[in-house]
């Protein structure tokens, strides 16, 4: 069969993956989850007829998301991951001795369930590690319970800011006042956060002298990711400026290229954050 993904009216794309398997299938309180196996991608993961993650090129996407926050975090010991989706970023913060604790927040748990079941090369067992607690809850009741100063780092994976015709939508729950003033209180000094941003649209730059006025450092950057079609944007945000001059300065990468990844590097990073940075110049001017 041939499969087509439902993302037309959203990304101006008709995508048809032939040959396509299903592996799982079926529809939550939440979403349509779907995952099956594909000619040019392996397996893969699709919510709402959307891709959302495959087997050949996952590791860009979360590797970029992990690595860069705990490079620029002053100690990552307890983590918070807001969308634990996959287990592919709880896969990646293990890599790390020095993280002892991770609440991983996940609202739908028919995610976990089927992510367990068919997409353990993306969790690599990660789920069941003594430093890993799931939650099956909303990301804003947990932080409420959790309170302030409660991690190191913060990392948010939710849906992306858009809107039903694909375009940037500033009012987007990533975005909103009442949880960003969550996500400070519970970081701890000297953190970071980063946040997954979605398509690498022009609009998000206007969104960033509004972070800039909340946060003291708000640091863009952007990778090309194939199964998505497109530039996929992330921002890190701390209370403390975590540059040494240049804004794409990697000095706190430094000693991250030992880690065993397929994509990410000091190198990789440096050029995701000036390409972000260039991208957006562009824009404003």
């Amino acid at each position: 069969m041939v499969y087509f993904e439902k993302n037309s009216a959203t990304f101006g794309l008709e995508i048809g993956h032939p040959n396509f398997k299903i592996v799982h299938q079926e529809a939550t309180e939440f979403q349509e989850i779907l995952i099956g196996e594909t000619q040019r991608y392996g397996r893969a993961l699709f919510l709402g007829g959307v891709i959302q993650s495959t087997q050949v090129d996952e590791a860009i996407y979360h590797e970029m998301l992990v690595h860069p926050v705990i490079a620029h975090a002053k100690t990552a010991r307890n983590i918070l991951v807001a969308g634990a989706g996959e287990g592919a970023s709880l896969r990646e913060l293990l890599k790390y001795k020095s993280v002892t604790k991770i609440d991983a927040v996940e609202i739908d748990g028919g995610m976990i369930s089927a992510a367990r079941n068919h997409l353990s090369e993306w969790h690599c067992g990660a789920f069941d590690d003594a430093r890993v607690t799931v939650y099956e809850a909303d990301i804003f009741e947990h932080l409420n319970v959790v309170g302030a100063d409660a991690y190191d780092c913060i990392i948010v994976d939710l849906t992306d800011p858009i809107d039903a015709d694909g375009e940037f939508y500033a009012d987007s729950l990533t975005f909103k006042p009442a949880f960003l003033d969550l996500l400070q209180s519970a970081l701890r000094a000297g953190g970071c956060i980063v946040m997954q941003a979605g398509e690498r649209l022009a609009a998000l730059g206007g969104m960033l002298p509004t972070l800039e006025q909340r946060f003291t450092w708000v640091q863009p950057y952007s990778v090309f990711v194939p199964s998505f079609h497109s530039n996929w944007a992330f921002l890190l945000l701390a209370d403390e400026d975590k540059t040494a001059g240049d804004p794409t300065d990697s000095t706190a990468l430094v000693g991250q290229d030992a880690l065993p990844c397929r994509y990410f590097s000091e190198l990789a990073f440096a050029h995701a954050a000036e390409q972000a940075d260039r991208f957006f110049k562009a824009q404003s001017s």
